[in-house]
């Protein structure tokens, strides 16, 4: 006797035993799977490492903004060449000293400076930014007036190392208000005036050894 769906039924078997498809035969549990089997960590594509890179130098780079450019050894070193150079290569009132209505402080002078670039290696290129000559004072109350503004950077080889922006006028009171006295030649002293005659010019401080007779 076959029983429902062709299988054979069993002694005492009356009730059929129903076919199950062959879909539902086995439950299949998914399982988690990692990334990589051999558990490595996963490779970056070259754009993911290019950013990363460029990230960690950005971050480096700005920490070295805030870094000094050089150690403090270096930076004593630096003061000590140049505390040498103006106690050996400069002497004063030619290379520094006082200038005239700029206060008592010592300050550096045009050879001073040169002498300076020399050590350093620095080349000074200069630039004229603002100009004005009136040579008759037609603008200026019929006074003359010079101003002059420049702008000087300091090169070592084709590398900037600095900048400084410097004006001049004639009639600032070192440059106005100054007595031009003629120097006598023989002597040196402001001692010329003319004589009474005009014919010419002559020293008071010769003539009276002259007359003294020393």
């Amino acid at each position: 006797m076959e029983g429902t769906n062709g299988h054979a039924a069993g002694t005492g078997a009356g009730t059929p035993i129903p076919a199950i498809p062959a879909t539902e035969a086995t439950e299949v549990v998914p399982q988690p799977r990692s990334n990589n089997e051999n558990h490595t960590r996963p490779k970056r594509t070259r754009k993911e490492s290019t950013e990363l890179v460029l990230r960690q130098g950005d971050d480096h780079l700005e920490q070295w903004r805030f870094m000094p450019v050089m150690s403090i050894d270096k930076a004593l070193e630096r003061r000590q060449a140049i505390v040498q150079a103006t106690q050996k290569l400069m002497r004063e009132g030619v290379d520094y000293g006082k200038i005239p209505g700029a206060g008592d402080k010592p300050a550096l002078l045009q050879p001073g400076a040169d002498k300076l670039c020399n050590l350093f290696g620095l080349v000074i290129k200069y630039d004229v930014t603002k100009c004005e000559e009136d040579w008759t004072g037609e603008a200026h109350d019929g006074i003359p007036f010079f101003f002059y503004e420049l702008k000087g950077r300091a090169y070592r080889g084709d590398f900037l190392m600095g900048e400084g922006l410097g004006s001049c006028n004639a009639w600032e009171s070192r440059y106005k208000y100054r007595q031009a006295e003629r120097l006598c030649p023989m002597c040196g002293r402001a001692a010329i005036l003319k004589s009474r005659d005009g014919s010419g010019w002559f020293c008071c401080v010769l003539s009276a050894s002259l007359r003294d007779g020393s």
